[in-house]
């Protein structure tokens, strides 16, 4: 069985807390925050909506290695550590981009 690529399946979590989320996404819209920092709770709760066979854990340390960090670099989203707590921080447009998939899926 092939395993889920790691940067499609976290944009497919970014997309999930974007349609659970959306006042917050809203929010960033209107303040024009350029980027967001996503906890790694919010990850796993996003899954529920997008599911995927990685652990939110397991699948940040996938992304954490070098040729999944280029890519990721490449969407401007960054793995980060905050006061002992693991975020995945992201570009407000491309939240803005992902919702507006899901509104067009419906």
């Amino acid at each position: 069985m092939t395993r889920e690529d790691p940067v499609e399946t976290l944009l497919r979590l970014l997309k999930g807390f974007a349609r659970l989320r959306g006042g917050v996404v809203d929010i960033l819209e209107a303040s024009g925050q350029e980027r967001f920092k996503i906890h790694l709770s919010s990850l796993i709760r996003a899954k529920r909506e997008e599911p995927t066979d990685y652990m939110v854990e397991d699948l940040l340390a996938e992304l954490s290695r070098p040729a999944q960090s280029r890519r990721l670099s490449k969407l401007g989203i960054r793995i980060v550590e905050d006061r002992g707590e693991v975020y995945v921080e992201v570009p407000t447009d491309l939240l803005l981009k992902l919702r507006r998939k899901t509104q067009r899926r419906g």
